[in-house]
């Protein structure tokens, strides 16, 4: 006897509910327990550390938590890699989900395992996180990411080429020196804060663009997401494409000349020229050498010129007298030293008075005497500061000097803080002046006193690759531990850049 056709849809269905069953129990064990359903090519498993040298160009692919890649200021040959959860998932998850392997071309591919996040209707998304630091003064060729759904922190590098590809997460990048930058999201904001390069490209679809880097070429594409670029030495070209969008565009006065063109169906336009005048459809500045090009549908759009005056001119010399101070204070390597301060630890376990400080400042003052700014840059983060106090009779008029080493440039508060500009010139060396602070305070580490060693029991915990990642990000966004951080939050609303109050290691 034939089955009827109801009968056949009921019995079916049940087989296609036990089947789904199966499936989703299958998955929730597979991504629970670290069984892989597609074994990766990769043939290693865990943090690891690399010599520099054997290191030429980086590969990573990481589907979901965030990533941060640094400059170390630390001592040190190698590159790190580690692996390390949130805080809320570390007691729940205990096994690696990085796969690396080192190429005989010198590329290090670096994957998170693909079937830990994908179950096939999606049901587990846990994600960890990755964190690479580099030496700094490493060079590398390239640097490519792909993201997914990871946010990703790149700080201070130096590559000859750097893509990123994401889909709903940010980008930031921070002083990293490099020939090409291309960056392309779905909805995620992308952020490009000091550095310079020869050619910038972003892309995204909803997100934001903030661009404050110094670039030959600049070119940002958007659709409902807004753009906004302030650019000191932005010498050639600058596109920027968007549909609902704003566009925003700062021109610096360092720029010898400019010709804008712009094109908005329904958007708002609120443009603020200085000496410019009108020819042939396009508005002219100086020489007109930089070519300015802003389209828009009904996004409004924005140009003005600003003065840059935090920029020391060139020829300027560096005329900061640091080889004497009645009292001198010193952040390195997240230690802060001062020679009014009575006593430190140092490594040997023995407690004496800090070193030799007027050496140090007579040693600092030949390092960068005779400079004379060549070119107009800027750092975000510093690696190292010095500040000079020199008292008064009264006790109420000190005067304070605040000198700030960067990768590229040094930056000095000066006039009791009221005034600051970058200085850049040749023959610094930011490597030369972090040796010279590690040969007199390499030993020296900062005076337990509570809070202290809060701080260290928290560092030690990213080591273990168990904190969160306001761990990593709240340090590098936190504030100077000098007087800087009151000033500078006053002098930065007299500029369009971000002063560099943070300290130097992100991912730290």
């Amino acid at each position: 006897m034939k089955m009827s056709a109801k009968n056949r849809i009921i019995i079916w269905s049940a087989v296609s509910l036990v089947l789904v069953a199966a499936l989703i129990g299958g998955m929730i064990f597979v991504n629970d327990y670290g069984y892989s359903l597609f074994e990766s090519e990769m043939v290693e498993v865990g943090s690891a550390e690399f010599s520099a040298s054997d290191i030429k160009s980086l590969d990573i692919s990481w589907e979901s938590g965030q990533i941060y890649i640094s400059n170390t200021y630390e001592n040190t040959d190698k590159i790190t890699v580690t692996e390390y959860w949130d805080e809320d998932l570390a007691e729940k998850y205990d096994r690696d989900n990085l796969y690396y392997d080192l190429k005989d071309d010198g590329t290090l591919k670096i994957e998170s395992d693909s079937s830990f996040y994908y179950s096939l209707i999606g049901l587990k998304t846990e994600e960890k996180n990755l964190k690479i630091q580099i030496p700094y003064g490493t060079e590398l060729d390239s640097l490519n990411i792909d993201a997914g759904n990871s946010y990703v922190s790149v700080s201070g590098i130096k590559s000859g080429s750097l893509d990123v590809e994401g889909t709903a997460n940010d980008a930031e990048i921070t002083d990293v020196y490099a020939d090409t930058l291309n960056i392309e999201t779905v909805s995620g904001d992308i952020t490009l804060t000091g550095g310079k390069y020869d050619e910038i490209r972003t892309e995204t679809v909803s997100g934001g663009c903030w661009v404050q880097s110094e670039s030959r070429i600049i070119e940002c594409s958007d659709v409902s997401g807004n753009i906004y670029t302030a650019c000191g030495r932005m010498t050639e070209k600058l596109d920027a494409e968007n549909v609902s969008g704003s566009v925003e565009c700062t021109i610096s006065d360092l720029v010898s000349g400019y010709t804008v063109n712009m094109s908005t169906v329904s958007g708002n336009t609120d443009c603020n020229y200085n000496n410019a005048k009108s020819e042939n459809g396009s508005v002219v500045s100086g020489d007109g050498s930089a070519q300015i090009d802003i389209v828009t549908v009904s996004g409004d759009i924005s140009i003005q010129e600003t003065d840059y005056d935090e920029y020391a001119e060139e020829g300027t010399p560096l005329d900061i007298d640091i080889s004497t101070a009645d009292e001198v204070n010193i952040e390195y390597n997240d230690t802060f030293i001062s020679s009014g301060d009575e006593e430190y630890y140092i490594d040997s376990g023995e407690t004496e008075k800090a070193g030799d400080f007027s050496g140090f400042l007579e040693d600092l003052s030949e390092l960068i005497e005779d400079s004379e700014v060549t070119y107009d840059c800027y750092d975000y983060y510093y690696a190292c500061s010095v500040e000079l106090i020199n008292y008064s009779a009264d006790g109420e008029t000190d005067t304070y000097t605040s000198v700030y080493f960067m990768k590229s440039c040094i930056e000095v508060y000066s006039d009791n803080h009221a005034e600051s500009a970058y200085y850049c010139f040749d023959g610094y060396d930011l490597k030369n002046v972090l040796n010279l602070f590690e040969s007199y305070f390499g030993d020296i580490v900062s005076y337990d006193d509570g809070d202290d060693a809060e701080e260290t029991d928290e560092t030690e915990a990213v080591e273990q690759g168990a904190t969160t990642e306001s761990t990593d990000s709240t340090s590098s966004a936190a504030q100077s531990t000098t007087v800087k951080s009151t000033d500078s939050a006053s002098s930065a609303t007299q500029s369009t850049t971000v002063k560099s109050t943070v300290k130097a290691d992100s991912a730290d």
